[in-house]
């Protein structure tokens, strides 16, 4: 035994440091999971069945091709499930995770020992264990186990032995070292779960085995490696072919889905950050600059430990010198012409090629074939994590090779043993030093122990029990395949692997466009809340279950935007769904009335529909006809619904409509001059958009109002709704929150006063107010009680107040968004609420004086709210140092005490600089309802409810709503600061805003660096029951391109989320924004 332990003390010592470091970072009671994380062991026969028959992957929503290399998971599952005997299956993960974690550094020791040095002297033993430690302990290493994935963990501990062994075998031709490398083989062809790593791999071996065939110029060895070649080709094609029929029948989809194609760009140009020499020599890499979820609604630096043990005195230096002697080691091997070392050369170089990606020496050529090969491109928007381990495997042997010069050198010095030793010593203790976060239990996230509450297995028994019907997750808030929960669990999910039914959850969306259209229709019936759409959707996607969990949040969001409420209403009081599970408080199962059947099935004579819908909100085809298909060529096809194409999955109008300022609408064409049938347009939506006509005639004035129908040539014939009001010079007409002047109409002339949008479903109403004010008030701002208070949290609050004179003030502050407040109540104590709902309103005029390098914010709005409530500006007059406003405001007077008069100063956007802005003789004259006209919905939904056909209608005009206040310049908003947080934990971003102006006109200008910079645009007056196009003009100098968030303020969550155009000269995008939240 002492004999044993003496010779083999170098790799005993290894492996009791690893397993310290194991041990270390092991907490008891939990699970290891999160972020990309896979669970056998949550159903171990429903995994081998997924594996087993690997090439479509039924639970993957509505089941999708295999674009991950599911099959290569069999080898793996022959080591856990034997395992699972043995441990409880909480700790499975952990030890298979200890497991690589001790075999990779003894691979490599063994490697330079065997191979490298070849005999075992005491010099060649401290050099083979030093390659050894530095295999364990470096930066690459902790960001592959800090957030743990199988594939990476499997790729990192058989490297070395696969390597090892096919040295072993060239040399020898001994069939044990062939039986020995292809058991490796196959047990480690589980890193192959994202195919892209092994394929890096397999081009490594092919790499280095031929280099050194020509190195040694020995056709025996050249003859083996191909035997290797060929064995680790066959023993691998159990996956690989599948994998191989994958990237040529739909590899393409993976980038065209929503969340890659957003998420690409920003992935790579991490990469390129780290891309330095600097970075490189420490393994510094992405995830230095990545995020996660820290609770509170906020998200931090995801390696926090790292980052602030790596500015401690002396870390990044040790980190510098281990690179350093692996440089060194180097130059030896050439030097001893050491053909092993000497043939990895290769893979180190086209390693570091990969880790600079675009940056100098060779970016240009890294570039050149990121724009010619699509799949170069896609496959390795993270180097990092293709060729770390490679790099660092080469590292290690070339560290090897340096501590031998060391230690040659020392032993030319008088007491050499002592200073071998004391040198050893240090070594050791510098990667401790160096490492020292890990073996305090960081080099796994502590935010990836988590402790999964019971009642999640106990809903897995349930669904054990339960006929294979498709599942469907809620709350769906976001299309990112990511989740959070309020027990500490973040990451893509893990409910699939428990559940032996298939399920609709966003992780699957890349693999599947059609997948991915789910979410879309899902999402808007509910956020819609829409229970008949639901029904829709539901019968269409064949859904048997919904999973509603709480314990989900909106991590960094809105929690509105969960819609749990609104949630439980659809599927318990209009749908009338049973609750089958109940799981503890916040977990619950609901069974719908959904048949079940067969997931194929064959259908009799369909329906043939065009064009085919890259992107849509609602089927229209389904809801009519059911069950339909596409013919390639339109005309095959035996219906068409104009439109159906009209977005991408970005929102994105890609059709070639032509938007007509003068005609405010969209103009589409069919060159096949087919007849359109226009149906009832009464049951497309909650409102729809009329023509406003007067004409003044003696005494009266006479009101058409107009569907804006779909046209061609000429106005869709259609009798008007006609009212008649008294003919006075100043009159204010108010219908539907939208404000008409009646002064200088003409005589018998039709005038045109604008678009209205009419409610559908409910009587409307045009009150008349006379343009004369019964009262006048003048406000003393020192005698009522006001509120003065930042608008948002700020760190450093810097404002305040001055009053002119009492109806006058000045507000100022310097990076803070400050926000003064009356409620109205006070400046309007004598209002008594009208019992005539028709007349419960009356008409505000606020005038006052502005001078400020700001557009004026004065509004009137609900309480601790700041969104203004519409509001008409009847007059504003310019001039050089100020101006003049007069704006009407239309409020009801039973709500008088939620109401209050607010004024917002943005002074965020130049950083250390005071804002101030002047409000002048602020005055408010009341006008109340003359009378109120009812429009009867009687009247509205005859307008609309007939059917009529266009003939020949190859050009047809959309019409939009025609509000102009809608497409303001955004260069005349007031001018907001950056209001989010820096995204690099590296320090703080450097950001700029400015408007500037050329030849086109005004535009707006941002720039970031390292960081982040968020700007807003508030349209608070847009209902939505409708629906938008918005027109975004931009370009993108250089860098990610902008994204574009339209947030809904009812539902808390983004209505559109998408990048903007990566063109640099200016370009015009059309976004469609659906209709969301109904009326109660």
């Amino acid at each position: 035994m002492k004999t044993f332990l003496k010779k083999n003390i170098y790799p005993i010592s290894l492996f009791l440091i690893t397993l310290m470091v194991a041990l270390a970072n092991f907490e008891p009671g939990t699970i290891l999971s999160g972020w990309d994380t896979l669970h056998p062991e949550f159903n171990f026969y429903e995994y081998f069945r997924r594996v087993i028959f690997g090439v479509w992957q039924e639970h993957q929503g509505i089941g999708a091709l295999a674009s991950q290399a599911h099959a290569s998971e069999l080898s793996r599952l022959f080591i856990y499930y034997p395992l699972s005997f043995i441990v409880p299956d909480a700790f499975l993960r952990y030890l298979y995770f200890f497991l690589t974690l001790i075999l990779g550094p003894l691979g490599v020791y063994f490697f330079s020992r065997n191979l490298i040095f070849k005999h075992a002297d005491n010099k060649n033993e401290i050099a083979s264990f030093g390659s050894g430690l530095f295999y364990l302990f470096n930066l690459a290493v902790v960001q592959q186990y800090y957030v743990p994935f199988e594939m990476f963990a499997t790729h990192f501990a058989s490297l070395p032995w696969l390597f090892l062994y096919a040295f072993k075998y060239i040399e020898t031709k001994s069939t044990k070292s062939l039986l020995i490398f292809s058991l490796i083989t196959f047990f480690s062809s589980s890193m192959a779960h994202t195919s892209t790593l092994w394929f890096v791999y397999f081009g490594a071996l092919i790499t280095t085995l031929f280099s050194y065939s020509l190195l040694k110029k020995n056709i025996q060895i050249f003859r083996a490696s191909l035997i290797l070649i060929l064995a680790t080709l066959l023993i691998n094609s159990f996956w690989v072919l599948p994998n191989i029929y994958f990237i040529s029948e739909s590899g393409q989809r993976i980038g065209e889905s929503k969340i890659h194609s957003l998420f690409s760009e920003e992935a790579f140009l991490q990469n390129k950050t780290f891309g330095t020499i600097s970075d490189l020599l420490i393994f510094r890499n992405f995830l230095f600059n990545w995020g996660e979820y820290v609770g509170d609604n906020k998200f931090g630096p995801l390696l926090n430990e790292w980052s602030t043990h790596l500015d401690k005195p002396g870390v990044l230096l040790l980190g510098y010198l281990y690179s350093f002697i692996a440089l060194v080691g180097i130059l030896v091997a050439f030097f001893k012409k050491n053909k092993i070392a000497i043939s990895i050369f290769l893979v180190f170089l086209v390693s570091i090629f990969f880790w600079l990606n675009v940056n100098p020496p060779l970016g240009f050529l890294f570039e050149f074939l990121q724009e010619k090969i699509t799949f170069f491109r896609e496959a390795f928007r993270f180097p990092f994590t293709k060729f770390s381990i490679l790099l660092i495997f080469s590292f290690s042997i070339y560290f090897a090779f340096g501590l031998y010069f060391i230690i040659v050198f020392l032993e030319k010095l008088k007491g050499s043993r002592a200073f071998i030793k004391l040198g050893f010593f240090l070594l050791v203790l510098s990667f401790f030093y160096y490492m020292y976060p890990a073996l305090e239990g960081n080099l796994i996230s502590p935010s990836m122990k988590v402790k999964i509450p019971k009642e999640y297995f106990l809903m897995f028994e349930y669904f054990q029990n339960e006929p294979r019907g498709r599942v469907a997750l809620l709350p769906i808030h976001n299309f990112w395949g990511w989740v959070y929960y309020d027990w500490g669990y973040q990451g893509a999910g893990f409910l699939w692997f428990g559940l032996p039914q298939p399920l609709l959850d966003r992780e699957f969306d890349r693999w599947n466009p059609l997948n991915e259209q789910y979410y879309r229709e899902m999402s808007n019936a509910i956020y819609a809340k829409d229970s008949d759409l639901l029904a829709s959707v539901i019968n269409k996607y064949d859904i048997k279950y919904f999973i509603l969990d709480k314990s989900v949040i909106a991590a960094g969001s809105d929690t509105k935007s969960l819609f749990y409420a609104e949630t439980l209403d659809l599927l318990e009081n209009k749908l009338k769904f049973k609750k089958t599970g109940q799981f503890g408080d916040k977990l619950s199962v609901y069974k719908t009335n959904q048949a079940l059947g067969s997931y194929a099935y064959l259908l009799n004579k369909p329906i043939s529909v065009s064009p085919k819908a890259e992107a849509i909100y609602k089927d229209f085809a389904y809801s009519k006809y059911g069950d339909y298909i596409t013919f390639g060529k339109e005309l095959d096809n035996q219906v068409q619904i104009p439109l159906r194409n009209l977005i991408d999955n970005h929102d994105r109008v890609i059709l070639p409509l032509k938007v007509s300022d003068g005609q405010l609408g969209l103009a589409l064409k069919d060159n096949v001059n087919r007849n359109l049938e226009i149906p009832s347009l009464k049951t497309l939506g909650e409102t729809f958009s009329f023509d406003l006509i007067a004409n003044k005639n003696a005494s009266r004035v006479s009101l058409s109002l107009y569907p804006r129908f779909p046209i061609k040539n000429s106005q869709v014939s259609s009798l008007p709704i006609t009212s008649e009001i008294e003919s006075k010079e100043d009159l204010i007409l108010s219908i539907n929150k939208n404000k008409f002047l009646t002064e200088n109409l003409p005589q018998d002339t039709p005038l045109s006063l604008g678009k209205i949008s009419m409610e559908l479903n409910k009587d409307n109403f045009i009150t008349v107010y006379e343009d004369k004010n019964e009262a006048n008030i003048n406000p003393d701002f020192s005698n009522i009680t006001y509120f003065l208070n930042p608008c948002q949290d700020t760190k450093k609050p810097l404002y305040g107040i001055n009053f002119t004179d009492k109806n006058s003030l000045s507000l100022f502050g310097e990076e803070v968004k400050l926000c003064f407040a009356i409620q109205l109540r006070q400046i309007l104590p004598n209002l008594e609420v009208n019992p005539s709902e028709e007349l419960a309103n009356l008409l505000l005029n606020i005038d006052y004086n502005y001078k400020g390098i700001q557009p004026p914010y004065l509004c009137i709005t609900p309480k601790n709210s700041l969104k203004c409530l519409s509001y008409f500006p009847k007059k504003i007059e310019k001039e050089q140092n100020s101006q003049t406003v007069s704006a009407l405001h239309e409020i009801k007077i039973s709500e008088i005490d939620n109401l209050e008069l607010k004024i917002i100063l943005d002074a965020t956007f130049l950083p250390g600089k005071q804002i101030e802005a002047e409000y002048n003789e602020i005055s408010l004259k009341i006008a109340n309802p003359l009378y109120s006209i009812k429009i009867p919905k009687e009247l509205i939904d005859a307008s609309l409810s007939e059917s009529y056909t266009i003939d020949k209608a190859n050009t047809l005009v959309i019409p939009f709503s025609g509000d102009e206040k809608l497409s303001q310049d955004i260069t005349k908003f007031p001018v907001t600061g950056g209001d989010c947080p820096p995204a690099s934990p590296r320090g703080a971003p450097q950001n700029q805003k400015n408007i500037e102006k050329d030849t086109s006109g005004q535009f707006i200008r941002y720039s970031s660096k390292e960081g982040s910079y968020c700007d807003h645009f508030s349209y608070d007056s847009l209902s939505p029951n409708q629906s938008y196009l918005i027109s975004v003009v931009s370009r993108n100098v250089k860098g990610l391109p902008m994204r574009m968030c339209v947030n809904n303020i009812t539902t808390g969550r983004c209505d559109i989320f998408a990048h903007l155009t990566t063109s640099q000269p200016f370009k015009e995008e059309y976004f469609l924004i659906p209709q969301r939240a109904r009326q109660a």
